[in-house]
């Protein structure tokens, strides 16, 4: 150390230049800072999408999925597991890699055997849609899509055809076809009374679509000092021409489409449907991908949504759903840092961390068994969600990262709240919630343990508040280690401990 203050004394333009580029280099460094929950995560996955219409799961489990898995297994490299579902003319593989695996070299091996099975396979079967994800690419945000007097099949067009393609250059975003809606498709609705009455069948229909309507370069023709274009007729530039396409000669007389049929701008069965304000809708998902943070990605499409605005139909109406910055704000809101220095010269340095979590009242358990073995009422216990504020110093020397203070409050209380769940994670939660019911002073003693025994904090102060489903107040409960001189239980902004 008296080393280092000879150097500095000796060398402080040197100093004074080091110090400088720390308080430069410093913010730019906290300004650039991937902020987000979850970190990347590199688990590569590549997932393949087989589509073959008409064919049954278990026939395309057998004929297509099936086959590829196999095949996967002998020419692709660093392969940590496989997971297939088949559905009725689908096939989706999800091929999950080890973390150190080239994606770029295990990409082209999954492209070139599914090029080389393609022969294998059912016939006409077409190549299959292969994406690069990995486990952080979840759902931050979707956009809903409605407005009045849009049908679903103008909203479905809207979203994929104008919104959806200025939305995936945001960097970091991925976005799916839209849920809802009914994709336009040429519908040919065949008439069997005027076939059968003619002598035709549907394949001389579809043979004489698949013959006529052909799209053949022609050239030019120059006449004159001009020089023409030439287009023929034999590729219908709007739906009603289709209707005049030959499809035979029965008796002396041409027999037309439209004598037998009937085309229209229609749309396949609809799948899913979406409702916005009761009525029907149109739901993008936009997920994250790569390491881009939350925040850029959801401020980025809230910026090219109101670029593309103008160029969208007056009624048409934007909204946001589910948007997950809300949550990574909150919980860079919820972690601060503080330090301080001491009389006698050293620094310092306290934690504040909030922690939401779920409670179960043990009173309203108690009631709500009784009320059904004794009385047969089916009731249900009240729980409440709630907040832990936890002010801790580290001890000296010693040092307490975040994940370690989130890691001993998820030990203590068990039941932290969750941002997206499914059905059968809402079940476990719930049981999770049955196991674990405590009052307020229940949560803080726990806590008090849990913090108690790290030898790397030496005084903390812990402030509870269950925000009651029942009653007009909340529940509210603080302690402190007891330091002489430090932290004291006299924590009264609960007002700040609103989840």
């Amino acid at each position: 150390m008296i080393a280092l203050v000879r150097i500095a004394l000796s060398r402080p333009y040197t100093f004074v230049v080091l110090a400088l580029l720390l308080l430069i280099i410093g913010p730019l460094a906290v300004l650039r800072t991937p902020t987000d929950i979850f970190p990347e995560i590199r688990i590569p996955v590549i997932g393949v999408a087989w589509s073959y219409n008409g064919l049954p799961p278990d026939q395309m489990s057998g004929r297509i999925t099936t086959p590829f898995e196999r095949t996967l297994t002998t020419t692709v490299n660093d392969i940590e597991h496989i997971v297939a579902n088949s559905y009725n003319g689908i096939g989706i593989i999800k091929i999950f890699f080890q973390p150190n695996v080239d994606i770029r070299t295990a990409n082209a091996q999954v492209t070139a055997i599914a090029q080389t099975l393609l022969k294998q396979l059912p016939p006409g079967a077409t190549p299959p849609l292969i994406l690069n994800y990995s486990a952080s690419t979840v759902p931050i945000i979707q956009v809903a899509l409605s407005g009045d007097g849009l049908t679903e099949q103008n909203l479905a067009d809207i979203g994929i055809n104008q919104l959806r393609t200025p939305l995936v250059t945001v960097p970091g975003a991925a976005i799916p076809y839209p849920y809802g809606g009914k994709q336009r498709q040429v519908q040919i609705d065949l008439n069997s009374t005027a076939l059968q009455a003619r002598g035709l069948s549907g394949q001389d229909v579809a043979n004489a679509l698949a013959a006529q309507n052909l799209i053949t370069p022609v050239g030019t023709q120059k006449i004159g000092n001009f020089e023409y274009t030439i287009n023929l007729n034999n590729s219908p530039l709007r739906i009603e021409e289709l209707g005049d396409l030959p499809v035979k000669t029965v008796n002396g007389a041409m027999v037309y489409v439209r004598d037998v049929a009937t085309v229209r701008d229609g749309n396949p069965p609809q799948t899913n449907i979406v409702h916005v304000d009761g009525n029907r809708s149109v739901l993008m998902m936009v997920l994250k991908a790569g390491a881009t943070s939350t925040l850029d990605i959801i401020s980025g499409i809230k910026r090219k949504v109101i670029e593309v605005k103008d160029q969208m139909p007056d009624a048409l109406k934007v909204g946001f759903i589910g948007d997950q910055s809300v949550f990574v704000r909150g919980a860079i809101q919820g972690v601060a840092f503080e330090g301080v220095i001491a009389r006698s010269g050293a620094y310092r340095r306290f934690i504040h961390f909030d922690f939401v979590y779920s409670s179960a009242c043990p009173c309203s358990a108690e009631l709500a068994e009784h009320a059904r073995h004794r009385r047969g009422v089916y009731a249900i216990p009240h729980s409440q969600r709630s907040k832990a504020r936890i002010t801790l110093e580290e001890a000296p020397g010693r040092k307490i990262w975040i994940e370690d203070v989130q890691a001993h409050c998820l030990a203590a209380l068990k039941t932290e709240t969750q941002v997206m769940v499914k059905r059968e994670d809402e079940q476990a939660f719930a049981e999770l919630n049955g196991a674990n019911i405590k009052f307020v002073e229940d949560a803080a003693r726990l806590l008090y343990r849990e913090f108690d025994r790290d030898p790397r904090v030496c005084d903390f102060q812990i402030a509870c508040s269950h925000l009651e489903s029942l009653h007009s107040h909340d529940a509210v409960s603080v302690i402190c280690k007891g330091v002489k001189g430090g932290l004291a239980a006299d924590f009264y902004d609960f007002r700040s401990l609103v989840c």
